[in-house]
């Protein structure tokens, strides 16, 4: 089965579904304590002006479903 996979910058509507991703992929290794700080810490760094959303980068499915590693399951 062929997976085409295209990555491209973060939209805001999407922040939701990249914070459980985030959430998720640390709280599993490290913890929910490390979980949550993480996702934060992301929340925060896209406030900043500093923030390049040009460089926050997704990867979706043809349908833009977003990848997460249950794809890889």
């Amino acid at each position: 089965m062929d997976i085409n996979i295209h990555i491209r910058p973060e939209l805001p509507s999407e922040y939701e579904v990249v914070n459980n991703v985030i959430y998720t992929a640390f709280s599993e290794q490290h913890g929910a304590e490390i979980g949550k700080f993480m996702t934060e810490h992301f929340a925060e760094e896209r406030k900043k002006d500093s923030f390049i959303p040009e460089l926050s980068l997704v990867a979706v499915m043809e349908d833009e479903t977003m990848v997460d590693k249950s794809i890889w399951r």
